[in-house]
């Protein structure tokens, strides 16, 4: 567990350093490039966020089959799993590359609306997007090896490295003569070679088994591409949801309600974050743990993963939930309607992602995932056509986002099942109560306590603060006093003693 908990702080203090500099990045770049430069940027680079689920999903089969290779113990195995990794990354890049070129290109040119006098500056930045798309496919083994090993902090002292020379290179650009879009695209390429070499040359030194050598083994092969292809429909399926809904809000209630869904999902991906680093550090013990056929251990960092994720999570969602009507007041010039409505309603939905992930872990450490795959993906699906019909007849633009916290509960319950039919020493009825039920009766019981405080005080800066205050103050007291067993509660003050002392 102090292998984790030091894990969990390394990823805690990449992500505050990632996500402060990206803000205030995303605004140096919009000053320096101009906005219709900025524009075209996103346009033109938007070809690798469709990438994202695709990598994302070949990432996470890659890191859990080093992980479970490595509970094994097998380093002749492992040397295999590697190589064929890397050599299917290595035909994914060359597929994409020739898509790029010939079906990216035509598009490019045929059917975006790009100035004429720009149209060689796009071009230019789409040939550097696709030469940073394909390094961040070939570093996917590499990344996923360091996640399996545990070494958050080679990955989080990269990440803060690559985004601090992502603000450097802004100041670079207010002294350059020639175009500033095609040299800032050179930039990040630059950074995005370093980046790469830099998981290369530590993986070759540090992991002995990350050797670049194509080898396609038929086991490995198929096993690695039916994991990631069943997580890849997973995964699409969300990125359609999210899409669809945007799709149908927009034809129903106008491209208002798109700004009010675009702020909510701001909001969720903010607060999910603090919970995703946790499990982040979690899951390759999970793995490992399965692997070795520890089964009881496999269920005790399931329910320390999704207690510890919850409490984090009701840290930070309680306050937000409560005090949302008054930040995003603070937060946008002019709030749209329903995105107080909205942004609520995906805090909750967060809550039962996070506790349907935790599962969906030790899943995946099983290696079968096709049910929880199709059966969630499914459910994710579903959102657009109930939303259509729903809003057809006559029901208001929440009913989507209630509909997606029910889905995500349903697919929370048959993750819990699929987990008991594959590990069948898993105990249901005891991580109901332990995580489900406990979180509940803090969650509600906490809330209560805010709403009390809340409504002896006026909306202020002040109230914020106080809210916040109290709420941490009943959540860890809740989770200390509460959700502790008595070893846990000794271990804990016993290493706050030692820190004050």
């Amino acid at each position: 567990m102090n292998r984790i908990f030091r894990n969990a702080i390394f990823l805690y203090v990449r992500m505050l350093v990632v996500m402060v500099i990206s803000i205030y990045t995303t605004r140096l770049v919009l000053e320096v490039l101009g906005l219709e430069d900025f524009g075209l940027f996103g346009t033109v680079a938007g070809v690798v966020s469709l990438l994202s689920f695709v990598t994302a999903s070949m990432s996470s089969a890659t890191s859990r089959f080093i992980a479970y290779e490595l509970g094994k113990g097998d380093s002749a195995r492992l040397q295999e799993v590697f190589t064929s990794a890397w050599s299917i990354h290595l035909l994914i890049a060359v597929i994409f590359l020739l898509l790029a070129e010939t079906v990216g290109v035509w598009f490019l040119n045929h059917h975006l609306v790009i100035q004429p006098e720009r149209l060689y500056a796009a071009n230019v930045l789409f040939q550097l997007t696709i030469l940073i798309s394909i390094l961040a496919i070939l570093q996917v083994p590499f990344t996923a090896s360091v996640m399996a090993y545990e070494k958050m902090n080679v990955f989080a002292t990269v990440e803060i490295v690559a985004v601090m020379l992502k603000f450097v290179i802004l100041f670079l650009l207010k002294v350059v003569l020639f175009d500033k879009l095609i040299f800032y695209g050179f930039l990040l390429l630059l950074i995005s070679l370093l980046v790469f070499m830099a998981y290369v040359f530590y993986c070759r030194i540090r992991l002995g088994h990350c050797r670049m050598k194509i080898s396609l083994r038929g086991e490995y092969v198929r096993k690695m591409l039916t994991f990631s292809g069943w997580d890849l429909y997973g995964n699409a399926s969300v990125v359609a949801r999210t899409q669809g809904v945007l799709v149908i809000l927009e034809i129903f209630f106008g491209v208002v309600m798109v700004s009010a869904a675009s702020i909510a999902a701001s909001v969720q991906n903010a607060v999910m974050s603090f919970a995703s680093n946790v499990l982040s550090a979690f899951r390759p013990q999970i793995v490992k743990s399965y692997a070795s056929s520890d089964y009881a251990m496999v269920e005790h960092l399931v329910g320390k993963a999704a207690v510890y994720t919850t409490m984090l999570l009701l840290l930070v969602t309680i306050p937000v939930y409560s005090e949302m009507e008054f930040l995003l007041s603070k937060w946008l010039v002019k709030v749209p309607p329903h995105a107080v409505e909205f942004c609520r309603l995906t805090l909750l939905f967060n809550l039962f992602a996070n506790l349907s992930g935790v599962v969906v872990s030790a899943i995946h450490a099983n290696g079968n995932i096709w049910r929880p795959s199709i059966i969630n993906g499914t459910l994710y699906l579903s959102v657009i056509p109930v939303s259509l019909f729903l809003f057809r007849q006559g029901f208001p633009p929440e009913v989507a986002y209630l509909y997606n916290v029910a889905a995500v509960s349903v697919g929370m319950i048959s993750n819990i099942w699929t987990l008991r039919l594959l590990m069948p020493s898993f105990h249901v009825k005891a991580f109901l109560y332990q995580v489900l039920f406990k979180s509940v009766i803090v969650g509600v019981g906490t809330y209560l306590g805010v709403r009390f405080l809340q409504d002896s005080l006026d909306p202020s800066w002040s109230r914020l603060l106080l809210v916040g205050i109290l709420s941490v103050s009943l959540v860890c007291g809740a989770t200390l006093f509460y959700l502790f067993d008595q070893q846990e509660r000794r271990d804990f003050l016993s290493k706050i003693k030692k820190y004050v002392s």
